[in-house]
């Protein structure tokens, strides 16, 4: 260990590599010559560990190797790397590149999910360089016919596939245009597919599960970005997806960001782009409806009550209805107090007890007999969640810090 680490001798630190059994304990320590100064150890480093089993590796070994490896700044190290190890790599998963990439995955984290994308990704775009066009595409499941032609089918599409996928669909959009529209159908299908899919997303996923359905929705969402936005039809239908699934779904900061990013792909005069966005942020915070603020219209909410004949109704009305005010004066109190924390509880409780109000009032408003003459929308009050404002702040901090913004006008 000494020689391997400390010797002055850049060749005695080769001899060592190559004389030192390769095994589980041992091999941690041949890895950290892949950050030698030396360049001929480190090009050794991987030439000798190219023959040993990708299956030994630990996972997050396989990513050290090919980080380190493609972002070696010596030539030499980068070509035993890409001509050497990644195709002995790949020759053990019988050339089958989804599953290459499934081994180099870790899912525990984001943290971990995002290395695995970025090495991932950086990987792919080697071996596309190396591989024929037709083996690449045979590689995405794609379905020949009806109306997944050209798509993945949902049950088919895992977090690798979705990657695989959007990688090769950048590389024929930049090296090789004509066939990009071999593996992707018309920007109108697209959306179509990614709406539905989003759909998918259930309010009882656990964590790992959420996680991996953001990934993959991050993919699809970096698809719609190489999208040829020649087609007018397509465009509307784009500007439409965008703004249902900021509106809709609980997202990732990372797929809002590619949201924003898309919006400015779409929409390119700056100040039509930010109104778009600040529409979408104001419906997430209910500031379109606060005039129309059913909550606290005593007319209308008296006339319906009259209209009840459920006794036991009404007067659970009233008693929420007297809940949430006092619960909106009590967090009010906390705030000007800086009691955060009881505000915050406050603001929890007043969720609560507003959305029962809403669904109690809902079959009055219904059948209302003069509900179609009402001349603004029936609609209560949005109260606030959390999560609704984080979101609204994520859109808006990547609408303003774009490159593509120059100056900032008075409605944002």
């Amino acid at each position: 260990q000494f020689h391997l680490c400390s010797d002055p001798s850049s060749r005695v630190r080769q001899a060592v590599i190559t004389c030192m059994g390769r095994n589980y304990h041992t091999i941690p320590y041949i890895l950290d010559r892949l950050w030698d100064i030396d360049e001929k150890v480190r090009r050794h480093t991987y030439l000798h560990m190219s023959s040993y089993p990708v299956r030994s590796y630990k996972v997050s070994q396989r990513l050290t190797l090919l980080q380190q490896g493609l972002n070696d700044r010596s030539d030499a190290v980068r070509k035993v790397v890409v001509t050497i190890m990644l195709q002995q790599w790949i020759e053990s998963y019988q050339k089958d590149l989804i599953a290459f990439i499934s081994a180099l995955k870790l899912d525990s984290s984001e943290s971990e999910i995002d290395r695995f994308r970025k090495v991932t990704k950086q990987t792919l775009k080697e071996i596309f360089k190396r591989q024929k066009k037709d083996d690449l595409i045979a590689c995405v499941p794609l379905d020949e016919d009806g109306e997944m032609h050209r798509l993945v089918p949902y049950e088919k599409l895992s977090m690798e596939i979705a990657l695989y996928w959007q990688c090769l669909t950048e590389f024929l959009q930049a090296e090789l245009a004509e066939e990009h529209d071999l593996i992707v159908p018309e920007l109108s299908t697209f959306c179509t597919y990614v709406e539905k899919f989003c759909h998918q997303q259930k309010p009882d996923m656990d964590k790992f599960e959420l996680m991996e359905f953001q990934y993959k929705l991050l993919s699809l969402t970096e698809m719609l970005y190489t999208f040829d936005l020649g087609d007018e039809i397509g465009r509307g239908n784009l500007q439409k997806l965008l703004a249902y699934l900021l509106k809709t779904f609980r997202l990732d900061e990372k797929v809002i960001e590619m949201i924003v990013r898309c919006t400015e792909n779409l929409i390119t005069d700056q100040n039509a782009r930010i109104q778009f966005i600040l529409e979408i942020v104001q419906d997430i915070c209910g500031l379109n409806n606060r005039q129309n603020d059913l909550l606290h219209d005593r007319t209308l909410i008296t006339e319906l009550l009259a209209t009840s004949s459920n006794a036991d109704l009404n007067l659970k009305l009233s008693s929420l209805k007297v809940k949430i005010l006092d619960l909106e004066e009590q967090e009010m109190d906390f705030v000007k107090q800086k009691d955060y924390m009881r505000a915050q509880q406050t603001t929890e409780e007043k969720i609560a007890a507003t959305e029962e109000y809403t669904n109690l009032l809902q079959p009055l408003l219904e059948n209302h007999p003069n509900a179609d003459a009402l001349k603004r929308p029936l609609q209560l009050r949005k109260t606030l969640k959390p999560e609704c404002i984080l979101k609204s702040l994520q859109i808006a901090f990547h609408m303003v810090v774009s490159p593509k913004v120059r100056s900032l006008n008075p409605s944002i």
